[in-house]
């Protein structure tokens, strides 16, 4: 009968009336095994729906804390572990990895470690969580989004351990030995916010007075070693800015990531206007060549939150490059970009987006959309006698876009802005969330300019630097849309438990 039931459920779509069935049954190791048995059953076939009812319904169920102390007693995590492992596998085959089911699924695994770091769980099975979601970051082969959100939620089960819990962590062999891997992918990855969080994620888990010796380790340039540990963990989003313009920078042509200071963003005539900050003196854009999109921070007043705009590679429809005279700037690098599909901003709706640049970057700025937008066999750029550089329209209509929704239960966790990690400066003041400013006649940083000539200098006086420590490639998103979200990420109420990570 309790089979017959839990089919129902899952053929339903059901959910809670399976958290209902589970109770009735009672949790005991003998339902837990059988709910293995079911999802392991569903695995062999790619039965993915079926599956994600049973996981929402393991969701609901550990709401409560001593429904989800039982589960764990009984051996839950082990099970939900060895599901992902699958699961992950299954990420990375031609057959499945687009899969809509898969991508709810997986991310309905994220949200469940997220609870389950939450729970009691010993340093061993916190450290395999870890692990299974740095490999998925990792991964090549995976949607770049489900990469992106799974070291993201990695830094989130950083955050929320305790003192003693992430000294253990921080010392675990199997963690220490794949930050290799981790800081190589700073380098390759071809995207700015995977980046962050991967620093991120390198700065958590290692230890301050030993960052100087791992990153020597890590990096094959004193210089990067360096500019790694000038990161100041109380004013991450800063340094971490300047550590990633240096790192991408110094690879010159060789770089994944080109980002340049603009002056003005508009979404049609609508001026977008960067999020305020006193900290940072610039507003970023960055071109992406591993996750081919342009993307870029914006203010959103009317909420907490703070905005991204994406410009992905397979909406772009065409776009130009023109220098026009400005009255307060001078001369001005204005790149247009025509989408397939129109940006949603408040309540504005337009397919082009607008940025200026000084005209210094003329060259560097056709090179990033160059490499950013066009497709290898598409047809090279033309400049026409007015001096506009533009692509032809694309003929690819069938790109796909893939979004994370985040859920109203994950918006809670205490997490940085930015995914900033542990800090070390006094203070006990909330830390305000933050992200890119600039003014609207601000010029190119002078430091940042200097930083950038530094190390294309260092990097000429270096051995040529080899990719091969890990693969790479040019994940793409699934659906073809462009999109403006609101950050999810919160600010931090309470240091002390940072400032305590960083001096372990």
């Amino acid at each position: 009968m309790f089979a017959v039931k839990m089919d129902e459920c899952l053929l339903r779509g059901d959910s809670s009336q399976l958290v209902s069935v589970l109770h009735y049954e009672g949790l005991t190791s003998i339902t837990l095994n059988r709910l293995d048995q079911l999802v392991t059953k569903e695995l062999c076939g790619s039965g993915f729906s079926k599956i994600l009812v049973v996981l929402k319904s393991l969701n609901i169920l550990s709401e409560d804390k001593g429904d989800l102390q039982t589960l764990i007693d009984h051996g839950l995590v082990a099970k939900v572990l060895l599901w992902f492992e699958a699961i992950r596998d299954s990420l990375t085959s031609d057959l499945y990895r687009s899969s809509a089911p898969l991508l709810s699924l997986a991310e309905e695994f994220y949200d469940y470690f997220l609870l389950l770091g939450q729970a009691s769980l010993t340093v061993s099975q916190l450290s395999v969580v870890l692990l299974q979601l740095a490999q998925v970051a990792l991964q090549t082969e995976i949607h770049f989004p489900l990469r992106l959100e799974a070291i993201r939620t990695f830094n989130s089960l950083l955050e929320s351990l305790s003192r003693d819990q992430r000294r253990l962590i921080q010392n675990d062999q199997n963690l220490t030995q794949i930050l290799s891997q981790v800081a190589a992918a700073v380098v390759t990855v071809g995207d700015y916010e995977l980046q962050v969080s991967l620093s991120e994620a390198l700065c958590r888990l290692t230890p301050r007075k030993d960052r100087e010796n791992r990153a020597s380790q890590w990096f094959p340039s004193l210089d990067i070693s360096k500019a790694f540990c000038d990161i100041r963990d109380g004013d991450f989003e800063v340094d971490c800015r300047r550590f990633l313009n240096f790192i991408n920078c110094y690879h010159g042509d060789q770089r994944r990531v080109y980002t340049f200071p603009c002056f003005r963003a508009f979404l049609d005539s609508t001026q977008l206007f960067r999020p305020k900050d006193d900290k940072l003196d610039e507003f970023w854009i960055d071109f992406n060549l591993g996750s081919g999109c342009v993307s870029f921070f914006i203010d959103e007043p009317q909420g907490f939150l703070w905005g991204s705009v994406h410009l992905l590679r397979e909406e772009v429809d065409h776009y130009s490059l023109q220098v026009k005279d400005d009255a307060s700037t001078g001369a001005e690098l204005v790149l247009s970009v025509w989408l397939n599909s129109p940006i949603m901003h408040h309540n504005i709706r337009s397919q082009r987006v607008e940025l200026c640049f000084s005209s210094e970057h003329q060259r560097d700025v056709e090179e990033a959309a160059r490499r950013v937008f066009m497709r290898v066999k598409s047809s090279p750029c033309v400049k026409d006698p007015g001096g506009m550089v533009q692509l032809p329209p694309s003929s690819d209509k069938r790109s796909r876009c893939y979004s994370r929704k985040k859920q109203q239960s994950k918006s809670q966790l205490k997490i940085l802005p930015l995914s900033s990690p542990s800090s070390e400066d006094d203070s006990s003041a909330p830390k305000v969330q933050t992200c890119w400013t600039i003014t609207d006649s601000t010029q190119y940083n002078k430091w940042d300019f200097q930083l950038c000539m530094f190390a294309q200098a260092a990097r000429r006086s270096q051995a040529e630097f080899l990719f091969d420590q890990i693969q790479t490639s040019s994940p793409s998103y699934r659906s073809g849309q462009v999109f403006v979200w609101g950050w999810s990420y919160k600010t931090v109420s309470n240091k002390q438990s940072l400032e305590e990570a960083a001096h372990l």
